[in-house]
């Protein structure tokens, strides 16, 4: 049976997401025990219970489990009333420059939807692609953001491979084109912006004689050798390095990756 205290703030909850663009009323059969349990652990949250405002002294992402996908939400304390929490829709404009991204002591201002890297982003209920492309647009790279980048690219990628949702692929080309302005050089994020045009047509000739460049480079890793014959279609040395050069580790670490569902 459904947990009667998690039913109590159902309404109270929805009323919530239909801020967000979501509601879920209209799909209450759907609704599990676990998703019950889930809304009413969220509710203990945001109701200020005192033992939780000290995880919330920075803008915090929170994700909601529900009917198998998910809602992300930014908490943190009130500015004014520091024994309040603040409940934010993650895809709204005024999240820009709330979330910072810090690396070896460092932190770094960028795009709040980075942290989509490590997301399903076709499973994010209130996802919204007119304010990740806006924050996209207007982030500034530099390495460290950039390799971030890079992974959100990935993420987009199987986000289509996954749905063939042409929305998924503007946004991965968006990132491609933009980590390649920022380093052309870069065998990785070329080598992501040409498997990302493999998927629609055949590549041009001057993007396979970057490719063979690449190739022919001594700071080639074997992954990225690997990679390249599979943009390149060559099947003899998609054979020879899978089996031969690369190790289990990264053979594991390749399934993950998008790269793998290269036809």
């Amino acid at each position: 049976s459904v947990c009667s205290a998690a039913r109590s703030v159902f309404i109270e909850f929805n009323e919530l997401l239909k801020k967000f663009g979501i509601d879920i009323k209209q799909n209450l059969r759907a609704l599990r025990n676990e998703d019950y349990k889930n809304i009413n652990y969220f509710f203990n949250i945001i109701r200020n219970e005192k033992e939780v405002l000290k995880r919330f002294s920075q803008p915090t992402l929170y994700s909601l489990k529900l009917c198998g996908k998910e809602i992300l939400f930014v908490i943190n304390l009130d500015n004014e009333n520091k024994n309040k929490l603040i409940v934010q829709n993650f895809f709204d404009e005024q999240i820009e420059g709330k979330i910072v991204l810090g690396y070896e002591g460092q932190y770094y201002k960028i795009t709040p939807y980075i942290w989509l890297k490590d997301i399903n982003i076709e499973n994010v209920l209130n996802y919204d692609r007119s304010i990740v492309e806006k924050s996209i647009n207007k982030c500034i790279l530099n390495d460290i953001i950039a390799d971030n980048f890079n992974q959100l690219l990935l993420s987009y990628i199987l986000a289509y491979d996954r749905t063939k949702d042409e929305n998924y692929y503007e946004i991965a080309m968006k990132i491609a084109n933009k980590l390649v302005e920022f380093d052309e050089k870069n065998h990785v994020y070329m080598i992501n912006k040409l498997q990302l045009c493999r998927r629609k047509r055949n590549l041009k000739r001057e993007e396979i004689i970057i490719l063979q460049e690449f190739k022919e480079k001594k700071d080639i890793s074997n992954v990225e050798a690997y990679c390249i014959a599979k943009i390149l279609d060559n099947k003899a040395d998609i054979e020879y390095y899978f089996n031969n050069k690369l190790t289990e580790k990264e053979r594991e670490e390749l399934r993950k990756y998008p790269i793998i569902n290269l036809k």
